[in-house]
């Protein structure tokens, strides 16, 4: 599985609507079932603010969508259709800025075997 982590600053009298589209029943949600199957779940985090940051603008509110593929090839086959392309666009523009750090996987984890073979080779 991958996941595709992109962070959203959201004007604060617009998070509402921004979180009820990207959510369960709503519209944008909707319609990522129909163009992009791939796409398993899409999970929304709310920065809770601090007194020690981060400096944002009282009128903006930081999100953070962390959007769950079955795989890296299946979200870069995704990423390519012009459908996809526009999905992921509609959901941008409901912010004020967004910024994505990429696909994301868990690490590969040795086969404890393989591991103490490649010890045994290195001494």
């Amino acid at each position: 599985m991958t996941y595709v982590i992109t962070l959203y600053s959201v004007r604060s009298e617009t998070v509402s609507h921004f979180v009820r589209s990207i959510g369960r029943d709503g519209e944008w949600h909707s319609q990522s079932r129909a163009v992009a199957p791939a796409l398993i779940a899409t999970d929304l985090l709310q920065h809770e603010p601090s007194a020690s940051g981060p400096f944002l603008s009282p009128s903006s509110t930081l999100l953070v969508c962390l959007d769950l593929w079955i795989s890296r090839e299946a979200y870069l086959r995704a990423f390519q259709s012009a459908e996809c392309q526009q999905l992921f666009l509609d959901r941008r523009m409901m912010a004020e800025s967004a910024f994505e750090f990429g696909p994301f996987c868990n690490p590969k984890r040795l086969d404890p075997l393989i591991a103490a073979t490649s010890s045994e080779v290195r001494n």
